[in-house]
């Protein structure tokens, strides 16, 4: 069985006035609980990268965050299917590039960039879709190339054509 151990500190000092610190005598008047319990895990914290496993240390780098907000990404497909969101490192591209930006989907902040991507690359992107991306679908950061793009690394439940359902 498992036993959560539990104190409980005084806040004041019994009237006086005076605050009990921590490291002071007066901080060991405290009362000890022991109680069984079951250990909650919130969801944040068992969610896994997609390719995780791939991944090299430090990936997703420390400025890559979970933010709720508006994105565009182009797929070849009318509707699009998860077969329109694959990773450089998937498609065997820009090998020799950055390990863990090459395991991250493209996604962009501005509309007129994504569209853009259209005209670059017609034989491989056809339409452009808006997408709401949420904290609970993993985490982004700008490409240091070009500001309106961004990495994202998704958890491995998300499908990032259920995101990307709005075609334009």
């Amino acid at each position: 069985m498992r036993v959560l151990s539990i104190m409980f500190l005084p806040c004041g000092g019994g009237g006086n006035g005076r605050r009990r610190e921590f490291g002071t005598l007066e901080h060991h008047n405290v009362v000890r609980v022991q109680v069984p319990f079951t250990a909650i895990i919130s969801g944040a914290m068992r969610k896994k990268f997609a390719f995780q496993d791939e991944f090299p240390s430090g990936c997703p780098p420390a400025d890559a965050v979970a933010r709720d907000g508006i994105f565009f990404a182009c797929h070849r497909e009318s509707p699009p299917s998860s077969s329109d969101f694959t990773t450089a490192a998937q498609r065997d591209a820009y090998v020799g590039g950055c390990e863990c930006r090459r395991r991250a989907h493209s996604i962009w902040s501005d509309l007129k960039a994504a569209q853009g991507l259209l005209k670059s690359y017609p034989r491989r992107f056809k339409y452009v879709s808006r997408g709401k991306v949420k904290k609970i679908h993993g985490v982004h950061a700008p490409t240091s190339a070009r500001a309106t793009h961004h990495s994202f690394w998704r958890y491995e439940d998300v499908a990032m054509h259920e995101i990307f359902t709005e075609q334009l």
